[in-house]
């Protein structure tokens, strides 16, 4: 008796289990085939994701992160007023509504460096960038030499060469 009313305890205990785990959201996955996934919240906007990759999702199931099969333009700013091709077959992660945090950029292109959206560089093909909210460039790296400024009163500078990494400060700035 003791040992039935342990395997129905353990039963019980395994099906709430399963209960519980099945409605959790999915953090991770790894695809079988190109798939088609919600890059934001709302629903309303999609990419393909390459197979043999993982693909982080939110709770909703919009993407959070993964490797875009093909090239593909998304927004770069939460007003979706700019945008950048990406691609295909590099990671990207991209905010709630669906701009891109970061990914990799598939042909060289002028981006702003600051928040106030006055100042631009040139960014390599090819090489990861990441973006603020607004749009401007957190880091990223250089397709051509350039000067820039490398303290917030922006009273010096420093010229970088191509194929630099460099982080900037809201200001532009390198940081």
């Amino acid at each position: 008796m003791a040992r039935i009313r342990m395997q129905s305890m353990l039963l019980v205990g395994l099906t709430l289990l399963f209960l519980v785990s099945s409605s959790l959201a999915v953090e991770a996955a790894v695809l079988q085939n190109n798939a088609s996934y919600y890059i934001n919240t709302a629903h309303s906007m999609a990419a393909t994701f390459k197979a043999g990759t993982n693909v982080s999702l939110r709770p909703d199931g919009s993407v959070a992160s993964g490797t875009i099969a093909q090239n593909n333009s998304f927004y770069i700013n939460t007003a979706r007023s700019m945008a950048a091709t990406f691609q295909a077959g590099t990671a990207g992660s991209f905010t709630p509504d669906g701009s891109v945090a970061s990914g990799t950029i598939a042909q060289n292109n002028s981006f702003y460096i600051n928040t106030a959206r006055s100042r631009a560089a040139t960014f390599r093909a090819g090489t990861p960038v990441s973006f603020r909210e607004e749009g401007s460039v957190l880091s990223g790296t250089l397709a051509t030499n350039t000067s820039l400024y490398t303290n917030v009163q922006h009273s010096q500078s420093g010229s970088f060469r191509a194929g630099t990494v460099v982080t900037f400060r809201p200001d532009g700035s390198v940081q």
